[in-house]
């Protein structure tokens, strides 16, 4: 996963474009405990329906919390 410096943006916006995001993620073999899937599928889910890039941060960083559990 690349992120972009969030300085670059316009403020509110997401750095990188959503629908290349999107598409990278189709191709991904995912593995992961069950409860990291379903925070991937749910920050999946919050990008394809186009929420607020706060919306979506905010499951992004869920994702992360989930992750770092199993760490």
């Amino acid at each position: 996963m690349i992120f972009a410096s969030a300085k670059s943006g316009i403020e509110g916006e997401l750095p990188f474009d959503h629908t290349h995001w999107l598409n990278t993620q189709l191709g991904m073999i995912l593995y992961g405990s069950q409860n990291v899937i379903m925070k991937i599928n749910k920050l999946n889910e919050e990008a394809r329906a186009q929420k607020s890039s706060t919306e979506i941060l905010f499951c992004f960083g869920e994702l992360i919390l989930e992750m770092r559990k199993e760490v």
